[in-house]
């Protein structure tokens, strides 16, 4: 039923529960797991500012610290992947986590996605947003949602 399902990790608690379950979706014929990771346009900015005060064309150092960031991403995603029990893919990307997301399972037809959510109140939620929400809004495919 679902054969191919992103796994949207933040590196939380949360992320291990979600490498559980998708071992036992195994049993119901899961064939493999695209872990995603997204890095968000502020952490990016925050680490280009180190890029205005070398001496290096700023462009050049731009691409250096993006590179850097995801070869650290793709190395977290690799510890996590090593308690899967199906194939898997890794994918990290730059921008805003939920487009981010979706876009992935579109590219990767994926049949279901995987969010962990903090339990967070439902006013806080509405007040600063909730990536695991707008993905359950905007997504084309089934969310399971780990707690």
């Amino acid at each position: 039923m679902f054969s191919r399902v992103i796994v949207a990790i933040d590196f939380s608690e949360i992320s291990k529960k979600q490498i559980e379950c998708v071992n036992k979706l195994k049993e119901a014929g899961c064939t493999e797991a695209v872990l995603v990771s997204v890095i968000e346009e502020p952490t990016l900015e925050e680490s280009v500012e180190v890029c205005e005060f070398e001496d290096e064309d700023f462009n050049l150092c731009i691409k250096d610290v993006e590179e850097k960031l995801k070869k650290n991403r793709e190395k977290k995603l690799e510890k996590l992947a090593e308690n899967l029990h199906v194939n898997y893919k890794i994918d990290v990307r730059f921008g805003k986590p939920f487009k981010e997301i979706i876009s992935s399972a579109k590219e990767n037809d994926a049949s279901l996605i995987i969010m962990g959510s903090h339990g967070r109140g439902k006013i806080e939620e509405l007040l600063v947003g909730s990536v695991t929400e707008n993905v359950i809004r905007h997504s084309h495919i089934p969310v399971l949602v780990v707690k």
